[in-house]
């Protein structure tokens, strides 16, 4: 690991969730694109023992899917997911209850962003620069930034319950 103002960086390829300097770690950022499936998925089933963990960063890993691991950061405010490969995002992201800024941005194959977003009352910033591959929400939604983005989500869901369920508003615009 590397130190540079409070941030732990690593290998994929060498994460060990046991080293004590991780298991106190509030910010991570994941080093080294991915080129074997094996450290993909062996970061992805230790990652969420890292409880305490604010901020993760996987920007250019390498990724195609999501590691399902993230989905148990319940302290996560932060995830960097920008510049990789992956097809959708997973529903279970609404178990991210704390998460305050998703960066997607320079996902040249995503696909789909899914509803649960807009379970998400703490979420402020969706990041979506260069993303333009997006068919679900519609595409003149998602050029219009990542706060016509939720706020379209939002809406949609408000709709579905009968009102608003107290959803906050986004102050980003991608």
């Amino acid at each position: 690991p590397q130190f540079r103002t409070g941030l732990v960086k690593v290998r994929l390829s060498s994460f060990s969730p046991q080293a004590a300097l991780l298991t106190k770690a509030r910010r991570l950022r994941a080093q080294s694109v991915l080129k074997k499936a094996q450290p993909a998925k062996t970061f992805s089933l230790h990652i969420g023992e890292l409880s305490v963990l604010r901020s993760l960063s996987l920007s250019q890993c390498g990724l195609d899917a999501v590691p399902h691991g993230i989905f148990r950061l319940v302290s996560l405010e932060y995830l960097d997911l920008s510049h990789n490969d992956f097809r959708d995002v997973p529903p279970m992201l609404v178990c991210l209850q704390r998460l305050v800024c998703l960066d997607l941005s320079f996902c040249p194959v995503l696909r789909t962003l899914p509803q649960q977003l807009a379970h998400i009352a703490s979420l402020r910033r969706l990041r979506l620069d260069g993303t333009h591959s997006v068919e679900s929400p519609p595409n003149h939604i998602v050029v219009q930034g990542g706060k016509a983005v939720l706020q379209h989500m939002r809406q949609r869901e408000a709709r579905r319950s009968g009102g608003t369920r107290g959803f906050g508003a986004s102050t980003d615009s991608r």
